[in-house]
């Protein structure tokens, strides 16, 4: 059992498996993504976005930027009060967010379809909390449950 579920794992994480439509699920796996954030001045960030089998429903992690203090957290987007976890601001913005990205490339490495709506990040650059450049990369790492 436990060499299938190996097998079963690394089928999963090399081949993508298909899209679903469920209330929070992600685009291309039955898991969440461990997603890194990293900028050319140095600034770096891993990130466990989505949700797992048991909490799919109710919880949808996604990334967020604080306008007050400037820094990056993830928050549950399902959440009704969302605020920054540095500064307790409720001026934030998430990052799908078109003000937040250069818009240099479209192309979707995370997507998270909550209802009718995708949360996505693409390998575009975004805007960077420590040195205020679009220049931080969003890139998929791996997987979590």
């Amino acid at each position: 059992m436990k060499k299938f579920f190996i097998l079963l794992v690394f089928m999963l994480t090399i081949s993508g498996i298909s899209e679903s439509h469920s209330i929070a699920v992600n685009k291309y796996n039955p898991m969440g993504t461990i997603i890194e954030a990293k900028c050319i001045c140095g600034f770096t960030n891993e990130m466990f976005l989505g949700g797992g089998k048991l909490s799919f429903q109710t919880y949808a992690a996604f990334p967020y930027y604080c306008k007050s203090c400037k820094s990056l957290f993830v928050e549950n987007f399902l959440a009704e009060n969302k605020s920054c976890k540095k500064c307790s601001s409720t001026d934030i913005l998430p990052y799908y967010d078109d003000t937040l990205r250069s818009h240099a490339s479209n192309k979707e490495i995370f997507g998270w379809n909550v209802d009718k709506f995708t949360l996505k990040l693409t390998d575009d650059k975004y805007l960077c909390p420590k040195c205020g450049e679009y220049s931080l990369i969003f890139t998929p790492v791996g997987y979590w449950d």
